[in-house]
């Protein structure tokens, strides 16, 4: 059989797509680690390219900008979270306040455990850039926004404490299960972070709650 009767293999592009999945990652994880060591500002493409062994045209085809590498860590902390599970269980849990103040400190806790990194970094980057700085604050209102129909059922239900309107439940709540609680207690102060989530559920119950079920 000559060479050019023989069939052609077919192009299998499968190795080429894991390559540059690889590549991918590997600039991520570098960028993330030097993101949180340096700062978002402070962290040039090139010094990332040459961490991740790439060159920066590779950069550029694999993510465009360093905007783009935040972007997408965020995306896949966000993913990894998985919101929508919560939600799932705190409708299953309605009528249990308790309860479903636990599935929040929970999910808080580990949301935190696996990107208190990320949040600082998505910090730094509000300020090195200024129109990032929406980046956080829709973030931020995000979680209210989510926070808010939970509180409303417990004031709906009369469990709220004596005296304390729903929009400072809503505020307690949703500053002391946010990321610079987090960063105070565990970060700064090494509380190991099943105390921190033992100790904010209780907290928050007696803030709240009228009695704890």
């Amino acid at each position: 059989m000559t060479q050019a009767s023989r069939p052609k293999r077919a192009y299998d592009s499968s190795k080429r797509r894991a390559a540059a999945q690889a590549t991918r990652l590997r600039i991520g994880q570098c960028a993330r680690r030097l993101f949180s060591k340096h700062g978002y500002g402070a962290t040039s493409i090139e010094v990332i390219a040459r961490e991740a062994g790439v060159s920066v045209p590779t950069f550029y085809v694999t993510y465009g900008s360093k905007r783009a590498v935040l972007f997408a860590l965020l995306d896949a902390a966000d993913a990894e979270a998985d919101v929508a599970s919560l939600q799932k269980s705190l409708r299953a849990a309605a009528g249990q306040s308790s309860e479903q103040l636990r599935l929040l400190v929970s999910f808080a806790r580990r949301f935190y455990e696996r990107s208190a990194d990320l949040i600082e970094i998505a910090r730094s980057a509000s300020r090195a850039e200024a129109d990032l700085e929406a980046l956080w604050e829709e973030g931020e209102a995000r979680r209210l926004k989510g926070q808010k129909p939970i509180v409303h059922a417990w004031a709906n239900s009369g469990i709220l404490r004596e005296g304390l309107q729903e929009s400072d439940a809503l505020d307690i709540l949703w500053s002391l299960t946010g990321p610079d609680h987090y960063r105070l207690m565990v970060t700064e102060r090494r509380w190991p972070p099943e105390k921190y989530e033992t100790w904010l559920t209780r907290s928050l119950a007696l803030l709240l709650f009228r009695f704890i079920q």
